[in-house]
């Protein structure tokens, strides 16, 4: 006998739901582990950098995109509050950071690596600007071949690998029910 049958738009709306969550959970997850002045990198609708704002270690949190429509609703929603901006920024570009002055402390870039040409150059240009940690969550499954803005499917070693040939060191790993890695790196004291 059937006892749960959940129709095809249920089961729709349903992963939509989880994805939500999981959003929540990855800057929530994030937020635990920021201090100072943090960078939200590809902010989007900038809910994540208010979010990250709520952690009283913060001081600031700058959101950056490449996009304007998104930039001015970030700003329409979440500018109201002291504590966080949202500034342009080409995570692609030679210097994503060029619109921040002031220095920094931790960049947060939630499901973002993926998304870049070269994610490990990214990486770079974020320990040459001064970043002290980096969070970083990503897939942790094969996702190209179904989401076409993914240019690349990471593992942790592809994170991890690179930057500690610059003494970084891995300060939090987790996987998240198998469906995105979170790392945390600290720069080399």
């Amino acid at each position: 006998m059937l006892h749960n049958i959940i129709g095809k738009d249920e089961m729709i709306a349903a992963d939509r739901e989880v994805a939500r969550h999981m959003t929540v959970i990855r800057y929530k997850m994030a937020r635990a582990l920021c201090f100072g002045h943090v960078v939200d990198a590809a902010c989007d609708a900038g809910y994540g950098s208010w979010f990250l704002s709520l952690n009283p270690d913060v001081t600031r949190v700058t959101g950056l995109d490449v996009d304007q429509t998104a930039l001015e609703t970030a700003t329409g929603i979440y500018g109201d509050d002291a504590r966080v901006e949202f500034k342009h920024g080409d995570l692609n570009g030679n210097d994503p950071f060029h619109s921040i002055l002031d220095p920094v402390d931790v960049l947060v870039t939630a499901e973002t690596l993926e998304h870049l040409q070269d994610p490990i150059a990214f990486l770079r240009k974020a320990q040459t600007r001064g970043f002290r940690r980096i969070i970083a969550t990503f897939p942790s499954f094969k996702t190209t071949h179904f989401n076409l803005h993914h240019l690349h499917n990471l593992q942790r070693a592809d994170v991890e690998a690179p930057m500690a040939k610059f003494e970084w060191k891995t300060s939090s790993y987790h996987s998240l029910f198998g469906l995105c890695d979170f790392i945390a790196m600290d720069a080399p004291i």
